[in-house]
């Protein structure tokens, strides 16, 4: 089974294999042999590098490793003390390769039966196996102490203890009490109540009212129709979060860093994106131009511009940023443009496995991911009207993989029009109230106005009568209020 796992890593197509397998075998220690070990580190080695997983280039590491080398990963990810002595090359009799039985032993492995369907159960068989043997060695200590001078009730809290950690590690122990619930989810109330920040306010505050903020962990989906200025609203909510010091990290796999950066300067200076690329500027705009170039140096944004990437690079790409240097969100534009694990994958296939691992992704990085989203062209024949879920292009698992779906619909109908009155609605909301709420946009600079409306005040707190709790959990929703 260990060589059917590694046969379907090493078979090189299948681009989210080894997301499945790392997010279920945490540790090396998973494999009972120490040559599948070894193969094993290499791989998560290249993973966690972005680079590409297959025969050739495991072998191509394992001969720069020299024996040295592998015997320090090994006791490291053992969590074993070791001498580091760097990753420095090796000849290939003293190499990691040679150590493991040399090109051959490689391709046996390589070439052992391995059905990727299979895959994620194979690797929860060998986590189960290894849990046994870790349990059979802890018994085996715990027998060695009854034996022992201790008392019985030393020896059965011993061995009551090693069951809680073993059960803790199993990753199958996902129950938790009512009260375990409960405690956690009071000390994160009392923890935001204190002032800790546990989410990413946009600076839209209409947006951020009906949202509560962007959570750590999850996915947001912002869609338009083509030339529906996504890119452009998440350029300004990038700059606003900028503008409020946080570490934004963005995806371009539509446009190079330097597009970005001109329309971030014309949205910044207020200046015609034209007339900011072609470089022809009077007096007055040198200096609008110049302060906003000042203004924007400090910013904590990081461009990706890649045109071809898979989910897996994009998580690949965060988890090779330091502490430092991680994000406080992520944004992707866009989300058809990723490439899926096989050329063969229909579209539906595709988005399926893109909006499940984005949220996987976000999961596990812990940070929120905005990711941008076309609609389908369908939502563009008839009778002009707002857009729905079942627009999004490609798949019904975007809108259940998704925390909140966002779109965005043009009020003004001429698209000449030098202001553009856009509706924003947010169609889903996990964790909230769905609604909308208005902005000016203004094609030439790309710059958003929110657009504020009036509602009747709320009569003072004192002046309320007192509605007991019983009352208040059951109290039926008035007309038209919004009930999530």
């Amino acid at each position: 089974m260990e060589r059917s796992i590694l046969a379907t890593l090493l078979d090189g197509r299948h681009k989210t294999a080894v997301a499945t397998a790392r997010a279920i075998l945490v540790s090396p220690d998973a494999f009972y042999t120490r040559d599948h070990r070894v193969v094993w580190l290499a791989i998560c080695d290249l993973d966690d590098q972005a680079l590409r997983v297959d025969a050739m280039t495991i072998s191509e590491k394992l001969m720069r490793w020299t024996f040295e080398v592998m015997i320090a990963k090994l006791k490291r990810a053992s969590g074993l003390p070791s001498h580091d002595p760097g990753d420095s090359d090796a000849e290939y009799p003293d190499s990691a390769l040679a150590a493991i039985g040399g090109h051959s032993a490689l391709g046996e492995i390589a070439g052992a039966f391995a059905p990727v369907s299979g895959l994620e159960q194979t690797c929860r068989t060998i986590l189960d196996l290894y849990g046994k043997r870790q349990l059979i060695g802890h018994l085996a200590e715990c027998t060695e102490r009854a034996q022992g001078e201790d008392g019985l009730t030393a020896c059965l809290d011993e061995l009551a203890g090693v069951t809680l950690h073993l059960g803790r590690g199993s990753g199958d122990n996902k129950l938790y009490s009512m009260d375990d619930a409960l405690a956690s989810s009071m000390r994160l109330i009392q923890e935001r109540a204190s002032g800790v920040e546990d989410r990413i306010m946009t600076g839209f505050s209409g947006l951020d009212s009906l949202l509560s903020g962007m959570r750590k962990g999850g996915l947001y989906i912002l869609a338009a129709r083509p030339g529906g200025a996504k890119t452009s609203l998440a350029l300004d909510l990038s700059a606003k979060l900028c503008c409020a010091g946080k570490r934004v990290l963005y995806f371009s796999l539509e446009m190079l860093k330097e597009e970005l950066a001109t329309k971030l300067l014309a949205q910044r200076s207020a200046i015609d994106f034209r007339t900011v690329e072609t470089g022809l500027w009077d007096d007055v705009q040198h200096q609008a131009i110049a302060e906003a170039n000042a203004d924007m140096k400090p910013w904590k944004l990081q461009i990706y511009d890649e045109s071809h990437i898979s989910v897996i690079g994009v998580r690949s790409a965060v988890k090779r940023l330091t502490a430092s240097q991680m994000p406080d969100i992520v944004v992707l534009d866009y989300l058809q443009l990723l490439d899926g694990s096989r050329h063969n994958m229909t579209e539906y296939e595709k988005i399926s496995e893109i909006s499940r691992t984005l949220k996987i992704v976000a999961r596990e990085l812990g940070i929120p991911i905005l990711a941008l989203s076309q609609m389908s062209r369908d939502s563009e024949k008839g009778t002009p009207r707002e857009p729905r879920l079942t627009d999004l292009r490609g798949s019904g698992t975007i809108e259940q993989d998704a925390d909140a779906v966002i779109f965005i619909h043009r009020v003004t109908a001429d698209e000449n029009a030098p202001v553009r009155e856009l509706k924003i609605l947010i169609a889903k909301n996990r964790f909230g109230p769905i609604g909308s709420l208005y902005a000016d946009f203004i094609p030439s600079t790309m710059v958003f106005i929110e657009k504020h409306r009036r509602s009747a005040p709320e009569p003072a707190e004192e002046d309320q009568p007192a509605v007991s709790r019983e009352a208040r959990i059951n109290r039926l929703p008035v007309p038209d209020e919004d009930v999530f």
